[in-house]
């Protein structure tokens, strides 16, 4: 038991938002599906509530992300046509906004499926599959990718972000990778089984 330490946010809309921060021992064990870890009942709560404040700047959160994502791996500006450091070009170009919308509803999605999470592990599969077929998106390319997110996820709350948080989102992003790299690999070994 521990003594939390509660926030309260008033959100963009003016809604206050309570958030409490709980020692680890209060947040339960983490268990595993297979390989994957599974998420908490409070991981989700956290990934749900935090993410429904950062809905109303997930433009600017994308911005964070992809800036951040340039500066972590140099190998994204090959990937990505879009890449440079300059926020104010970002924000005129049709391929960022087209790329960041694709993203973040990515993780509304994924964010929404958090009560489903066999359909969404099979969602994610199959568009690891995909990035894999038409992207050449390498297994390796996911570590930045969450660091990344994360970061982008704490600017965009700002105080309110808190180990808790941080280790919720990163739950849950190593579910979405886990599932995306299996379905790379899937695709990897189809083809090779193949020749």
């Amino acid at each position: 038991m521990g003594c939390g330490a509660s926030k309260t946010l008033t959100t963009p809309h003016g809604t206050e938002e309570h958030l409490t921060k709980k020692s680890q021992s209060e947040n339960g064990n983490q268990s595993f599906v297979g390989n994957r870890p599974r998420l908490t009942e409070r991981q989700i709560k956290l990934v749900q509530d935090t993410w429904r404040l950062l809905i109303p700047s997930q433009k600017k959160t994308a911005m964070i992300f992809y800036l951040k994502l340039f500066t972590l791996d140099p190998i994204f500006k090959e990937v990505f046509s879009f890449h440079t450091e300059n926020e104010g070009q970002l924000e005129q170009d049709e391929r960022f906004l087209f790329q960041s919308r694709k993203f973040m509803e990515m993780i509304n999605s994924a964010v929404d499926r958090l009560n489903d999470i066999s359909l969404l592990v099979m969602i994610l599969k199959s568009l690891g599959e995909v990035h894999w077929t038409k992207f050449k998106i390498k297994p390796e390319y996911y570590e930045p990718v969450g660091k990344a997110l994360i970061y982008s996820i704490s600017k965009g709350l700002g105080s309110l972000f808190n180990d808790e948080i941080g280790e919720a989102w990163q739950a849950m992003y190593d579910l979405m990778s886990g599932a995306m790299i299996s379905g790379t690999k899937a695709v990897q070994a189809r083809s090779q089984n193949s020749l």
